[in-house]
């Protein structure tokens, strides 16, 4: 437990399309299946969940910083530190590097949506200034070394 995510977190691999009769089941699984059973396209959740196992693979530490109206969590790892921060609104800017000691980072966005090929939509990783970072409903993963 000390070298990652001590919680299971338990997800469907395939979405529920005849379970019980409710097409709000059918947001539960990682992958999408057609009517038919086949599969068809690996949802985002599937693309993030993998984003984030190996960038908090054996973190040691994890913290939660209250800032009003945004969530941002920061996981202690080896050498480095990562940052995962959200808004709880609509946009809103974090000072990161007054948490991280740092000024500058590497940040990763998660999985916005697929293209028409199925292939996962992000914005490209960047190295920045992280002291006025913007974030909005889709996480932001922020390292630091």
């Amino acid at each position: 437990l000390e070298q990652g995510v001590s919680p299971i977190i338990y997800l469907p691999f395939v979405d529920f399309h005849d379970t019980f009769g409710d097409p709000q089941w059918s947001m539960q699984g990682v992958v999408r299946r057609g009517k038919d059973r086949t599969f068809v396209a690996k949802k985002p959740v599937y693309y993030n969940y993998l984003t984030l196992v190996e960038k908090l693979d054996r973190y040691h530490r994890a913290v939660r910083i209250d800032i009003e109206g945004a969530s941002l969590y920061k996981f202690l790892i080896e050498n480095r530190t990562v940052f995962v921060a959200w808004s709880d609104v609509e946009k809103k800017k974090i000072n990161v590097a007054s948490y991280a000691g740092v000024s500058r980072g590497t940040s990763t966005s998660l999985v916005m949506g697929l293209d028409r090929n199925h292939d996962p939509l992000r914005i490209p990783p960047f190295f920045d200034a992280i002291d006025d970072v913007e974030v909005d409903e889709v996480p932001l993963i922020i390292e630091t070394e």
